[in-house]
């Protein structure tokens, strides 16, 4: 059987984002073993088995990998697999049916040398999981034969798991996959958004597997012995890159807020940070024109995303009763309470021992004691003399400090002391220079480009797939045609992975475009070489925008520069 062209088109784009992948094998362990699996799951789909048997071998190794059974850095373990790729894309290319055996013996040799224990990998977490299914062979063999870190509840019929779905919290279901079943289909409906869920089933047909995908599976589990033996790591695999998704999903949504993307944009064009101030009640030193509704929970958003670093500043009071640091500072007299006194320096007669304010003892130009009438002439024999003293005018007490007492104006909890008040912390907040890339890829406008196009007669769009016929998981950040050229833009952050992805994508589509297609990319830093090299190889024009302001002037420069190149 021959090869079809669209089988060897996505073979061969996966493979190339494989070796992509291998050169970061210690960080893109789980990315490469999905970009295996997707060979394994294709291959399957067109029978072309002794591909997907070859293929599931590579997938063998790189399991070993995750689990600590092969170390990543292994140089032999990166060259049979750099070979084992090589040989997948010289069995499509030249339409033939059988690998190499030496390679095929390689990682045979490869996998024996890992480590035989079969519970490799390592569980954090017990998982509670609904296992829904009528077979209840199946049930008791899973329920004897389960890893310890799953508890597993069992459902015999998809009516009564719908009704513990609604009262009960799980971390994952298992489900069997008869789509026949009306409460089967409802589960695979209503919940495969909500909880992860693995469907199990006698049967290993690829087009079952495909289907159990489509209707939101992200697993797939024979019932045999080794699909019970991979059924802990399936869970908490599943469970893991779930939470994962999310928290990615959440940090999307938090990065698309508005009032996000105000503070991050401050923050890049300002250089400055933002402090917090007391004003009655805690306020932002906040130098901008745009109003923040609820600044503190984005800021606390921003900074548990890790875009933005918190650091503690100053301590303040406030009441011990309510916590309001909205509180009246007053200060009495040590020894009345009377908040009636006066300042000035203090002078003591060492004679008759008076002692007064200095104003009091002042008789034209001379110094005279008001009790005793007599003359003060040389300071430290006749008298002595306290600075910036205090006198209670309604008990003529002297004082160097005022006792100080503290009022709350919003409870009205009153005369309470520096010892009883609660202290409440203020913090600084800064950007995080690790993510300052990815803050810029977030909060970058690509108006000034699209007014700039537009007025050369450019139809614009935006976040579009621009080729319905070939459908990527890219959207492109801008689209521009006229009559004979399109314009393509993205805008690459500091993952690799993902501008590998968009960069392939945008070469893949341009190539299916008809008319002259110009390619440009947006980056904030300098890129890595494997970047730089990806762009040169498709033709893409790097913009390099170090600051985001400057981004339509960097762009014009790019786009004539191009023009110019085009006309020769």
């Amino acid at each position: 059987m021959s090869y079809s062209d669209e089988y060897t088109e996505q073979i061969l784009k996966t493979v190339n984002k494989a070796s992509f992948l291998l050169s970061e094998l210690h960080r893109s362990g789980p990315s490469f073993g999905d970009t295996i699996q997707s060979i394994i799951s294709a291959s399957r789909l067109e029978e072309h088995a002794e591909v997907s048997r070859f293929a599931e071998f590579v997938y063998s190794i790189v399991e070993a990998l995750n689990s600590g059974g092969l170390d990543p850095n292994n140089e032999d373990v990166k060259s049979v697999i750099s070979s084992a790729l090589a040989e997948i894309i010289d069995i499509i290319k030249n339409n033939r049916h059988a690998a190499d055996p030496k390679i095929e013996a390689r990682m045979k040799v490869i996998l024996r040398s890992a480590k035989s224990d079969e519970r490799d990998y390592v569980f954090n977490k017990i998982l509670k999981v609904l296992y829904v299914d009528e077979d209840r062979f199946a049930q008791s063999n899973i329920q004897k034969n389960i890893d310890k870190s799953i508890q597993i509840e069992s459902c015999f019929s998809g009516e009564a798991a719908l009704q513990r779905l609604k009262t009960n919290k799980f971390d994952a279901i298992l489900c069997d996959l008869k789509l026949t079943n009306p409460d089967i289909s409802k589960i695979f409906a209503e919940y495969s958004a909500k909880i992860p869920l693995i469907a199990i089933s006698t049967s290993d047909d690829p087009r079952l597997v495909q289907l159990a995908t489509k209707t939101g599976a992200l697993d797939f589990i024979t019932k045999n012995d080794t699909g019970v033996r991979r059924l802990p790591k399936s869970l908490h695999t599943v469970t893991t890159e779930w939470v994962k998704r999310n928290k990615l999903s959440n940090i999307s949504q938090l990065l698309e807020n508005p009032n996000s993307q105000k503070i991050l944009k401050y923050f890049v064009e300002s250089d400055l940070p933002i402090k917090q101030k007391i004003d009655c009640e805690v306020m932002y030193d906040w130098k901008s024109n745009d109003a923040i509704k609820d600044m503190n929970a984005v800021l606390e958003s921003l900074v548990k995303a890790g875009y933005i670093i918190k650091e503690p500043t100053e301590l303040i009071l406030s009441c011990p009763k309510c916590n309001s640091r909205n509180i009246r500072l007053h200060y009495l007299c040590q020894n009345c309470n009377n908040s009636d006194f006066n300042k000035g320096d203090v002078l003591e007669h060492n004679k008759c021992g008076y002692s007064g304010l200095e104003d009091k003892f002042k008789d034209g130009d001379a110094l005279v004691c008001p009790k005793c009438r007599k003359q003060l002439k040389l300071i430290g024999v006749d008298y002595f003399k306290v600075e910036s003293a205090y006198t209670c005018a309604k008990c003529s007490h002297f004082f160097t400090t005022p006792e100080l007492r503290y009022s709350c104006n919003a409870c009205g909890h009153d005369n309470f002391r520096i010892s009883d008040g609660k202290w409440t912390e203020l913090f600084t907040y800064r950007i995080n220079p690790d993510k300052i890339t990815k803050i810029k890829q977030t909060i970058v406008s690509l108006s000034p480009i699209k007014n700039f196009l537009e007025e050369k007669g450019f139809l614009i769009e935006s976040n579009v797939n621009p080729n319905l016929k070939y459908t990527t998981a890219t959207k492109f950040d801008l689209v521009a045609r006229n009559q004979d050229q399109t314009i393509l833009l993205i805008i690459l952050g500091s993952d690799i992975e993902e501008n590998f992805s968009k960069i392939v994508d945008l070469d893949t589509v341009s190539k299916t475009m008809p008319g002259r297609i110009s390619k440009y990319a947006v980056i904030f830093s300098e890129p890595r070489e494997v970047t730089r090299s990806l762009l040169k190889r498709f033709g893409i024009v790097p913009i390099l925008v170090e600051n985001v302001n400057n981004i339509l002037e960097k762009f014009k420069e790019k786009y004539t520069e191009n023009v110019k190149l085009e006309l020769l």
